[in-house]
């Protein structure tokens, strides 16, 4: 019977990367629904796969951010990335298409001009929900030419 042994530093999850400002590039999308919790409609996380690609000591580790379909600052995430939401029936939607069945996002793929592109954002360290120092995105740098749009600031308070 083989033996499968992985490094202790391997399974205890990626560094916190530091306070401060960083450029990440977005890889895609891993879509899910969010957690049933009664009395509250089940909405989709897009969970965008971020990495950072301008620190020698944190190139391509990645940074994560849930960013609901429903967060009021999904057009800073847009604007970051140096693009507008696009116009749609129903209101804005962010550039591009998710292709798949509507009833699984997990099955979803991202098709549109957001991938390969870099943002800039603001990290901060907080503990998470289990007292451990993790890195959040506290602010979307608009990179949108001639922007008038407010956007938001201290993201995680």
């Amino acid at each position: 019977m083989a033996k499968i042994v992985v490094p202790k530093e391997q399974l205890q999850g990626f560094k916190v990367i530091p306070a401060g400002v960083y450029e990440l590039r977005l890889d895609g999308f891993k879509p899910k629904l969010t957690k049933d919790k009664p009395g509250k409609q089940q909405s989709v996380n897009l969970n965008p796969q971020l990495a950072v690609v301008n620190s020698a000591d944190y190139n391509d580790q990645h940074l994560f951010e849930n960013l609901n379909v429903g967060a009021w600052y999904l057009h800073d995430f847009v604007h970051a990335f140096g693009l507008d939401m696009e116009e749609h029936e129903a209101g804005r939607k962010i550039p591009g298409e998710f292709n798949g069945p509507d009833n699984d996002p997990t099955q979803w793929t991202y098709v549109g001009p957001l991938l390969g592109r870099v943002a800039k954002v603001r990290v901060v360290v907080k503990p998470n929900n289990k007292n451990q120092d993790t890195s959040y995105i506290d602010q979307w740098y608009c990179a949108l030419p001639a922007c008038q749009e407010k956007h938001s600031t201290r993201l995680q308070r």
